[in-house]
């Protein structure tokens, strides 16, 4: 079952966005009605999504132009993703210890992946955003808040 609601997907990608420097302080948002009509979704779950980052701190109301990234938001965003990448990792070590794998040969496993990962990198620029979206659509959400109020679980829970 799949865990993931709209607004955790736009939250979700608007957090790689902004956390990959796509955005930048004091960039605008998209409008409701352009991410509702280019992701078909429901502006209400749009409109959910934004609240919810404005909670955070990442986006705030200009009047007369809209939402904009905040100065904070990059570092808010960034420590969303290392939060996410730490909870995984221990996922990853449970299991690991699960198949009884000692931590030499995990130490090794995460190095030799690191240097393949690296290798992909440097091979094929792939894009930030499009990065998260794809972790998005192979793996599903728990919910869990961060201080902000936000979901900080993108991609964690199995679907």
């Amino acid at each position: 079952m799949n865990h993931w609601t709209d607004s955790k997907i736009r939250v979700h990608a608007l957090y790689c966005t902004i956390a990959s420097d796509v955005l930048s302080p004091g960039d605008l948002a998209p409008s409701v009605r352009e991410v509702s009509k280019q992701a078909a979704i429901n502006p209400t779950t749009v409109v959910r999504a934004y609240t919810r980052l404005q909670d955070a701190g990442i986006l705030r109301r200009r009047r007369g132009q809209g939402l904009i990234v905040t100065e904070v938001a990059a570092e808010i965003c960034r420590e969303q993703r290392v939060t996410m990448i730490r909870r995984r990792l221990r996922q990853v070590f449970d299991e690991a210890r699960r198949s009884g794998l000692d931590n030499g040969r995990l130490e090794a496993l995460v190095r030799e992946e690191l240097v393949a990962s690296k290798n992909v990198r440097s091979e094929q620029r792939e894009p930030e955003a499009a990065r998260c979206e794809a972790e998005r659509d192979g793996e599903g959400a728990a919910e869990e808040t961060t201080p902000g109020g936000l979901s900080s679980n993108a991609a964690e829970q199995e679907p």
